[in-house]
């Protein structure tokens, strides 16, 4: 395969589409409903999503990755999110930030081979996590993952006290039901962010490889599409506003 590339064309260009992605990966968590049928064992960290919110778009990337061990420590302290997709989503926005700050170096043709060996640990930690979350619960019915899921519950647990069990079950419930399909868009984000790496250390039948892996995940990720497209030697396509605020399903 004959592949044309400049490693420093079209960075910034990436740069805006992989901080539009960061904005996917948390809108679940920061526009979802926070209300009393959350798990009062987790509901700090989709609060501290807030937070994260605004220190990605203050540029304060510090605070985003303290912000993040906080969220990941909190889904630690309990089995059944040891190994949930919350997790996935915890090491891909990591990658993402550690992507951001290396193609911000990349395009000022300054050395960015510790951010890029970043983003290629935590990408691959969230494909990891991803791909065997889904491999657990991606075929299971609703009524199979009820039943996975009530055995976490204990209604004696002081932190239940005064709500209704009831339905913080059916609420964690429909959201693993959502996240059978909603995982693999962030599993196919977590290929295009390795496949970015893969394509600036010059591994391009490697980053080929995982540009359409993610394609295959998610038709609609565009992303993908446009940095085959730069392996190629094709022009990128353009998003409209519409399409950066509302990515297609």
């Amino acid at each position: 395969m004959k592949l044309n590339v400049n490693k420093g064309t079209n960075a910034i260009i990436l740069i805006m589409l992989v901080l539009v992605f960061i904005g996917i990966s948390i809108a679940y968590f920061y526009y979802g409903s926070i209300n009393k049928a959350e798990d009062p064992r987790v509901i700090e960290a989709k609060y501290q999503y807030k937070s994260y919110n605004e220190f990605v778009f203050q540029n304060n990337y510090k605070a985003v990755f303290a912000t993040l061990d906080t969220i990941e420590s909190i889904y630690l302290q309990f089995s059944d999110y040891e190994n949930s997709y919350e997790l996935g989503v915890v090491y891909n926005n990591r990658a993402a930030v550690w992507l951001t700050l290396a193609l911000q170096k990349i395009a000022m043709e300054q050395n960015a081979e510790f951010e890029l060996d970043n983003t290629e640990k935590y990408s691959m930690q969230s494909i990891q996590i991803y791909e065997s979350w889904l491999e657990e619960y991606k075929m299971l019915t609703k009524d199979e993952i009820f039943d996975r899921t009530k055995s976490f519950y204990d209604e004696n647990n002081p932190v239940f006290e005064n709500k209704n069990l009831s339905n913080i079950i059916e609420k964690r419930v429909n959201d693993i039901v959502k996240s059978q399909m909603e995982t693999l868009k962030r599993l196919s984000v977590a290929y295009t962010n390795l496949g970015i790496i893969q394509r600036h250390v010059e591994e391009y039948d490697n980053a080929m490889f995982s540009y359409k892996k993610a394609i295959t995940l998610w038709s609609g990720n565009r992303t993908a599409q446009n940095n085959i497209n730069i392996l190629l030697g094709r022009p990128v396509e353009e998003m409209t506003v519409l399409e950066k605020i509302f990515p297609e399903d």
